[in-house]
């Protein structure tokens, strides 16, 4: 009976003196490494997006050349964070696998209209109708 009243005891004064989420400082910042710019393109009358990701060394050498990846499905929910994810890593001081490197992802409105040419097939005419962008 006393072991039970030592423990209820115990939990009591840890359950009462546990941080609770009013107690705890949460500051929130951006996690970004890219930067996505977009534009409104006169030849395809839409507004458009390209995602940017610049290695760390891009700011303090002005006068260097980088190699570039352009990625087409390279818009944030495809294919963009997970490249450009792989050349920073690629890019660390104690891998160097790939030269610093500038990643360009070319984001999709409608892919099957972006990456088609216009079709005089019949059954993609009446099937396809976002062919021929």
């Amino acid at each position: 009976m006393k072991s039970i009243s030592v423990i209820c005891i115990t939990l009591f004064f840890l359950i009462t003196s546990y941080p609770t989420k009013a107690d705890i400082a949460i500051n929130a910042t951006p996690f970004d490494f890219a930067t996505t710019l977009s534009f409104n393109s006169e030849v395809l009358h839409q507004v458009r997006s390209i995602n940017v990701y610049l290695p760390q060394s891009y700011e303090k050498n002005t006068g260097k050349y980088y190699p570039v990846i352009y990625l087409l499905d390279g818009s944030k929910n495809e294919d963009f964070i997970h490249i450009a994810g792989l050349v920073q890593f690629a890019n660390f001081s104690w891998i160097k696998m790939i030269p610093d490197t500038i990643v360009v992802g070319i984001s999709n409105i409608d892919r099957k209209h972006d990456f088609t040419t216009k079709s005089n097939n019949h059954f993609d005419q009446q099937t396809s109708k976002p062919w021929g962008g």
